[in-house]
């Protein structure tokens, strides 16, 4: 039961201070927001990144064409600003921002967009055309793009699909794609009014925080050598991926707690500015290339993660329960891992869909699980913080469990390094850098190395560093509570436990030395004395000797 009661309550405590903060709610709702809302009525706030089509004097208009900022990876805007050289330099985001936005004024005018402004035409319709339009005007790009547009996204998985209840969406969809596509070959069905005195800035604010955008350049980086055209289209499978997250209720309302604009897709790509979307996918991608050098395999499993599917959880009220009507409540921010049905594929599946989003830097950002997550399986991608519901009995069950976020590259270690290491990347190596992270371990590598007594272990599963972060072990106790005694004894036993591995008779060497109750001043000489080093040798073998000479180490 504990599982459930820690996701659900705390799933619901976010809706509380997301969905349920009245400054979430837009002028437009009329309706109340409730927690408990009946089956046949949509969840507020209602998605915002939407395809809307409206019969206008016999004749269909497409209406929310600028949701295409989001979800079209424009390689001119991908160009604009590389973050990653920021690395060297430490600029603000608003000096970035500032930076970027003189970088594509002086592209829109080298490109001449002015001259396709048409009289009567709309101004607003340039923040989804001048990227398409930017792209045109670079021969380089411009194949690139007419090869990527040249397929049809209803018959193609690439584009994806939302989650949404109303099957005319990807109709919508289809004809909103279909526009893009002849407005790329006739600029003058855009039908664009006066260029917009903000264009460059919102532009900017697209090349540092576009979904699309950021996976492209991510793409680029981890699979430099992979054909654009599919670079492209991968890149808008991603963005669609993440456009269905932000069309959930807790994202819009989490979105306009932290954004204020006119437009939702604007606040959206400041929110992933600002939250540094390009360095989370940067680095999540380093992670995926460890299991898959396969692009398809890669975003396939990025996409799963970004959206895992919110599971219910039945519960009753004094009042539901006198009438037998349970009630269901979300589990998205926090779910309960253990207790699916392991005998079923489904609940196998489910199981596995858990821990690959948990090891991801999207939610559930809390798992809350029984002794079943206690043993072999990994949790430490992207947690290094462990909460002990209850104390286990025996003391190496403790360290199984801390065991599952100590890891190789865990979360821990990848922030020491990141840490320790950013200074050893010059500025100006950072042009030829594909794969920052790559550079970052092999920097630690080579100093660690040098270190007496270091073993290869290093720098993956440990980096020696005296400050945080580091993996933090959470223990309630309430007061005059049996654990606290429990505590001490159990922590006392696993040093001891430690200084016993390896050594004959075990069990007698663990209960004869708890009995001596030695200090911590005689434990350490213990340690120094009884315990075996289990590390791996790194051996190097001699200079000049040649190499058809076999060395024993």
């Amino acid at each position: 039961m504990v599982p459930r009661m820690i996701s659900t309550m705390v799933s619901y405590e976010v809706e509380c201070r997301t969905v349920g903060n009245r400054d979430t709610v837009d002028t437009q709702e009329q309706e109340d927001r409730t927690y408990f809302t009946p089956e046949k009525k949509k969840r507020h706030p209602i998605p915002q990144i939407r395809y809307a089509r409206r019969m206008k004097e016999g004749n269909v208009q497409l209406a929310n064409m600028s949701n295409f900022t989001l979800v079209y990876p424009s390689p001119t805007l991908a160009a604009a600003v590389d973050p990653l050289l920021n690395l060297g330099v430490g600029r603000s985001l608003d000096e970035l921002r500032a930076e970027t936005s003189q970088k594509i004024q002086a592209l829109i005018d080298d490109a001449d967009l002015s001259q396709f402004i048409v009289e009567g035409g709309d101004s607003d319709r340039w923040y989804w055309a001048a990227p398409l339009l930017l792209d045109r005007a670079n021969e380089h790009f411009k194949n690139l793009v007419s090869t990527a547009l040249d397929y049809d996204p209803s018959k193609d998985a690439e584009f994806g699909s939302d989650d949404d209840d109303e099957p005319d969406q990807e109709g919508a969809k289809k004809d909103h794609f279909d526009f893009l596509r002849q407005c790329f070959d006739d600029p003058g069905a855009a039908k664009l009014g006066a260029i917009p005195d903000n264009l460059a800035k919102v532009l900017a604010d697209l090349s540092l925080g576009s979904p699309a955008v950021i996976a492209y350049r991510s793409l680029q980086r981890a699979f430099p050598s992979s054909v654009t055209a599919t670079r492209f289209r991968q890149s808008m499978k991603i963005a669609n991926a993440f456009v269905s997250l932000f069309n959930k209720p807790e994202s819009i309302a989490a979105v306009r707690l932290s954004e204020n604009h006119r437009w939702y897709w604007l606040m959206v790509a400041d929110y992933c500015a600002s939250g540094c979307l390009q360095s989370v996918l940067d680095e999540y991608l380093h992670l995926l290339l460890e299991q898959s050098d396969s692009s398809p395999d890669v975003v396939k499993q990025l996409c799963d993660a970004v959206n895992l599917n919110t599971s219910t959880i039945n519960v009753d009220s004094l009042e539901s329960f006198t009438m037998d009507d349970s009630r269901k409540m979300r589990c998205h921010y926090a779910v309960e891992f253990g207790s699916q049905r392991l005998e079923e594929s489904s609940g196998q599946k489910r199981a596995a869909n858990l821990r690959e989003v948990f090891n991801s830097p999207f939610r559930p950002f809390l798992l809350s699980t029984t002794s079943i997550g206690q043993e072999g399986l990994d949790f430490h991608s992207y947690c290094r913080r462990i909460v002990h519901w209850n104390l286990p009995s025996n003391p190496v069950d403790l360290e199984q469990r801390e065991g599952r976020i100590n890891r190789f590259k865990s979360l821990v270690i990848r922030q020491q390094i990141a840490k320790k290491y950013r200074h050893t990347i010059a500025a100006e190596d950072l042009h030829d850098t594909t794969k920052i992270w790559d550079n970052l371990f092999a920097a630690a590598d080579m100093e660690e190395r040098q270190k007496a007594g270091k073993c290869e272990l290093i720098p993956y599963w440990h980096v020696s560093a005296d400050e945080h972060p580091k993996i933090e072990r959470v223990i309630p106790l309430y007061p005059f509570s049996v654990d606290r005694q429990r505590l001490s004894t159990i922590l006392k036993t696993l040093t001891i436990y430690r200084l016993a591995f390896g050594q004959p008779r075990q069990a007698e060497l663990v209960e004869h030395l708890l009995n001596r109750n030695l200090s911590d001043e005689e434990i350490a000489h213990v340690k120094k004395t009884l315990m075996i080093d289990l590390s791996p040798i790194s051996y190097h073998p001699p200079m000049n000797v040649p190499h058809h000479i076999k060395h024993e180490p």
